[in-house]
């Protein structure tokens, strides 16, 4: 039976029976209504997985709807930033833990220990004082070692240089700039438009459109392929797409594909 159904045959059921037999009746329904409950659920949930859509972006707000574009508290909670500065107060600590993200700060750290930093999703960073083995330009080679990473950090890169070589180098990594010292507004305002972006369910799938879009294959196979990736999605990475027409940037999605199947639970 289907859900529409369903629905029906509850409100048959009631509108057939005298006041003393719906009291009982209510009780036995129960039971059928929350397996009714499930079958819709259910029935809902198979019509947004067998459908055919035109995008990753087009799938992700019929399985999301638009919270999925939202940086929601439980989301935050499980971002975790490192502010890497010696002047700590230059930084709005305080706001930032206000807003509920997973913070962590150092005001130095060794060139052999920056294998701490892979661990957060994001680290905003000052490129001088912060690496007693190079405490001129020690930044510059953390930035340089996280972006190396398969899948690394966003990285907000602040400073009160300016018109230095070196610091030119170290913005051009960085995936945003503030100036110092850092306000909350700024601070927040750089936070939101990468993470909406690399961390919403909605923003990645809007990622993995436009990166898809920038790399040419034939119509049909982009159709296959969107059939894959919402697979690959929709398990977890349980079924994997096939990168063969794609491997140039396959890196890159696969990048963008495991944000996904991290972050995504925060929208369950």
């Amino acid at each position: 039976m289907d859900p529409i159904s369903l629905i029906e045959t509850a409100k048959q059921f009631f509108d057939g029976q005298g006041a003393l037999a719906n009291a009982a009746g209510i009780v036995s329904f129960i039971g059928g209504g929350a397996i009714a409950a499930w079958k819709i659920s259910a029935y809902v949930l198979q019509r947004v997985s067998t459908k055919k859509f035109n995008s990753i972006s087009e799938w992700a707000l019929a399985k999301y709807g638009n919270n999925g574009g939202l940086l929601t508290e439980k989301l935050r909670q499980s971002i975790r930033i490192s502010f890497v500065d010696d002047n700590l107060a230059d930084l709005p600590e305080a706001y930032i833990r206000s807003l509920k993200y997973d913070l962590t700060t150092f005001d130095h750290i060794s060139l052999a220990d920056i294998s701490i930093l892979e661990r957060f999703d994001v680290v905003v960073l000052d490129i001088t004082n912060v690496v007693p083995e190079d405490m001129r330009n020690g930044g510059l080679e953390i930035i340089k070692r996280l972006k190396s990473l398969p899948t690394p950090p966003l990285v907000i890169a602040v400073s009160q240089k300016k018109y230095d070589p070196t610091v030119s180098n170290f913005f051009k990594l960085a995936d945003a700039v503030l100036k110092k010292p850092v306000k909350e507004a700024e601070l927040e305002a750089a936070l939101n438009r990468l993470l909406i972006t690399l961390v919403t369910p909605n923003g990645l799938a809007k990622s993995i459109d436009t990166l898809l879009d920038t790399y040419v294959i034939s119509e049909n196979d982009r159709k296959n392929l969107n059939g894959q990736l919402i697979k690959a999605l929709e398990t977890n990475g349980k079924i994997m797409p096939e990168f063969e027409n794609i491997k140039p940037i396959s890196n890159r999605i696969n990048n963008l594909l495991q944000r996904f199947y991290r972050f995504s639970v925060c929208y369950v």
